[in-house]
C-alpha cells in the first residue's frame, strides 16, 4: 500500500530502535543493480544504512538515500509478495518497504529477528 514520507520515516525509524538488520536493493533495470546489508544509522533528511555495526570495514558500504528524491513509498509485508517468493519472504522478512526514486527503485527488507526465526 501507498504510504507517505512522515509513515516511512516512521516505519524508518521503527526498524532503527529495533535494530534491524536491513537489506538494501537499489535496482536500475533488470540488469543493473546493487545490495548491501546493513543497519539504519541515520534518519533525518536523508536515510543511511550501513554495515558499521555488522563488521569494522563495514562504514564503506552505505546507502545514502536523500528524501527529496523520493517520489513514492509502498509498504508491504508477506502477503503482498508474489507468489512465487510468498514462502521466501514469509520466512526471512518482518515487512518491507520500496521508494520510487524515478531513476531507480529502492527495495528495503527487515529481516526477522533470531527471536522471529525461532
Amino acid at each position: 500500500m501507498n504510504i507517505s514520507a512522515e509513515d516511512a520515516k516512521s516505519l524508518l525509524r521503527k526498524w532503527q530502535e529495533e535494530r534491524r538488520i536491513i537489506q538494501v536493493g537499489l535496482i536500475s533495470s533488470l540488469t543493473t543493480g546493487g545490495h548491501l546489508i546493513g543497519r539504519i544509522e541515520r534518519i533525518d533528511d536523508t536515510l543511511r544504512i550501513d554495515a558499521t555495526s555488522l563488521n569494522k570495514t563495514g562504514y564503506s558500504f552505505a546507502l545514502i538515500l536523500d528524501f527529496s528524491d523520493a517520489q513514492e513509498f509502498r509498504f508491504e509485508d508477506w502477503r503482498d509478495s508474489p507468489p512465487e517468493f510468498t514462502d521466501q519472504i514469509r520466512d526471512i522478512c518482518d515487512s518491507q518497504l520500496f521508494i520510487d526514486l524515478g531513476n531507480c527503485h529502492c527495495e528495503l527488507y527487515a529481516l526477522k529477528t533470531k527471536a522471529e526465526l525461532s
